[in-house]
């Protein structure tokens, strides 16, 4: 799996072995404060690349055919994008190096669900649970302590997990 490196500064050039169309004249996507917009790389494997200012070299293996480079202009790709970065960044805390998944299997077990992701679809309904409080007294458009948005991004953020989860538990089953 990849570091949990977001940016890349100063900006790298890319691997001169890489086709001319990986090679950015400059990093792709709007500029904010913390330099150009994250370009992330995603192959058929599951394997996320994100980086500043550098593409990745392209993936030509996998299951599901070439890469998918994600827009951060595109509303639907640039709503990935931080649950990529969050994912990243908590995966540093919650689970061991190299088993990105340790936590939910040690809640799996504890819990006795039969399956790690149910750890996660778990979570995915206490974020349901907060969101249906917070609108029943009111309060979803000014929540006391976690915004709506981070609500919806950490929701999100499980649900993909889930699925990474049953998809890895489907892949083991099957070799």
């Amino acid at each position: 799996m990849p570091s949990n490196e977001y940016e890349i500064d100063p900006p790298m050039d890319p691997d001169p072995s890489w086709p001319p169309a990986m090679k950015p004249d400059k990093p792709s996507g709007p500029s904010g404060p913390q330099g150009p917009a994250l370009t992330t790389v995603v192959d058929g494997t599951g394997d996320i690349r994100p980086m500043t200012g550098v593409l990745a070299p392209p993936i030509t293996s996998g299951p599901n055919g070439p890469p998918v480079i994600l827009d951060p202009n595109d509303p639907f790709d640039r709503a990935l994008i931080p649950i990529v970065e969050v994912s990243h960044r908590k995966r540093a805390d919650y689970a061991t190096d190299g088993s990105p998944f340790d936590n939910f299997r040690i809640t799996a077990e504890w819990a006795g669900f039969e399956a790690p992701w149910l750890s996660a679809a778990f979570n995915v309904q206490q974020k349901m649970a907060r969101i249906q409080a917070l609108r029943a007294n009111g309060r979803a458009s000014d929540p006391v302590n976690e915004a709506m948005e981070d609500t919806i991004l950490d929701l999100a953020t499980y649900g993909i997990l889930a699925l990474a989860m049953f998809m890895q538990d489907k892949e083991n089953d099957e070799s």
